[in-house]
């Protein structure tokens, strides 16, 4: 993620100093060098982690912990919302079913009792 011209200009002055100190040479220091900055990084990470806890404050990687459980969460509660929609439909089709013959049941005994009364 360096500026572009940065990565090419750290490239030409390795090149530079393991022509005048040794190819070997340059490259187990660098090889240090890029440790002792993971070990560096590792320990600050890790007074931050320390430091926020004291301070009763969540950590990234406990806020993305916990990001990743909410959205499981609303992918649960919108399968829920699908399943009732469903169960709604269905049970509506099923009432609108069941009225239907009683409706057209009572229709008859009216339009029969309206002839017997003639």
């Amino acid at each position: 993620m360096a500026l572009p011209g940065v990565d090419q200009a750290v490239a030409a002055a390795v090149r530079e100093l393991g022509r005048v100190f040794g190819e070997k040479r340059v490259l187990s220091a660098l090889g240090s060098l890029v440790q002792g900055a993971a070990d560096t990084k590792q320990r600050v990470d890790s007074g931050v982690d320390s430091v926020l806890s004291l301070a009763n404050l969540p950590s990234r990687s406990e806020v993305e912990r916990i990001a990743r459980k909410v959205e499981a969460t609303q992918r649960s509660v919108a399968n829920l919302s699908r399943r009732i929609d469903s169960i709604d439909k269905s049970l509506k089709a099923l009432v609108d079913r069941q009225a239907r013959p009683a409706d057209a049941g009572s229709a008859d005994s009216r339009s029969a009792d309206a002839g017997a009364t003639e």
